[in-house]
């Protein structure tokens, strides 16, 4: 009888743990990271741009939090009103001038056709005085869809 007892305790310590030990990983797995964001501006009171990709957003329920070398800010998901996802295609000059200086017209017209899409997405949000305000994020090619999904998830907004 003193062998099943033994085994009671720790039983019934790691049933009353579990709930707080799921309740953990959820948090954690709610929120989400990436590094290869460019801020181009517009968060009330934070002065510059951030126009490298060595920059942090964090996207979690509570909040969309951004970090780089000079910039920094944080706004509560709840605030955010609207997401604006834009995809803006352009001409790869450098692949046609190269092009053109490999191969003549041939090269030229073959590396015009190269495109490359810059992903930018602007949030809007109500600020703490009821004011609107809003920033614009360019996003890195591997990583916009991931972010544009988490911060819909995040703020519950539809697509």
């Amino acid at each position: 009888m003193r062998s099943k007892t033994r085994w009671l305790v720790p039983a019934a310590l790691m049933a009353a743990l579990a709930p707080a030990a799921s309740a953990f990983q959820a948090a954690v797995a709610e929120s989400k990271s990436w590094s290869n964001v460019m801020y181009l501006g517009g968060v009330a009171g934070v002065r510059g741009k951030s126009l490298d990709w060595d920059n942090k957003l964090t996207i979690s329920k509570e909040k969309i939090a951004f970090s780089g070398k000079k910039v920094a800010f944080e706004v509560e998901t709840s605030a955010v009103r609207r997401l604006d996802y834009t995809g803006h295609r352009h001409l790869n000059d450098g692949a046609a001038a190269s092009g053109f200086v490999a191969a003549g017209l041939l090269g030229a017209l073959v590396g015009s056709s190269a495109k490359s899409t810059d992903h930018y997405l602007e949030v809007t949000y109500v600020m703490a005085d009821g004011a609107t305000g809003g920033f614009l994020l360019r996003l890195h090619k591997d990583n916009q869809q991931q972010i544009i999904d988490a911060m819909h998830a995040a703020t519950g907004l539809e697509k």
